[in-house]
């Protein structure tokens, strides 16, 4: 981070803000003593509902991943019914499968980091 003074009666940020993170505890880029400390192992427990719920979420993503985006089944009924005359468009239904999709795409994306 570039922190030059920016004018008569600025302060030098950078050496400012790395005073306040010592007085705190947090090492700066320019404090390697401070930052050799980060390198200490904890234990951390989850609780058992918080375990539990980190399996339902990996659950429904593995199922979600290995569903199929096409359902043949619903394409052939469809086609079926255009040919007939008989499709009718349902725009909740539409919508609803749109927010379903999105969030699987983001409950996806946020595995992955």
């Amino acid at each position: 981070m570039d922190t030059k003074p920016i004018g008569p009666g600025q302060t030098d940020l950078q050496r400012t803000l790395d005073t306040k993170n010592r007085e705190i505890n947090i090492p700066s880029d320019n404090d390697t003593k401070s930052s050799q400390r980060i390198g200490k192992n904890f234990d951390v427990s989850l609780s058992p509902e918080a375990q539990q719920l980190m399996k339902a979420q990996e659950k429904a993503l593995d199922i979600a991943r290995s569903t199929s985006p096409i359902r043949e089944d619903r394409v052939a009924d469809i086609k079926a019914r255009i040919a007939n005359g008989t499709y009718q468009i349902e725009p909740g239904k539409i919508a609803d499968g749109m927010m379903m999709e999105a969030i699987k795409d983001s409950l996806a994306s946020k595995s992955e980091v």
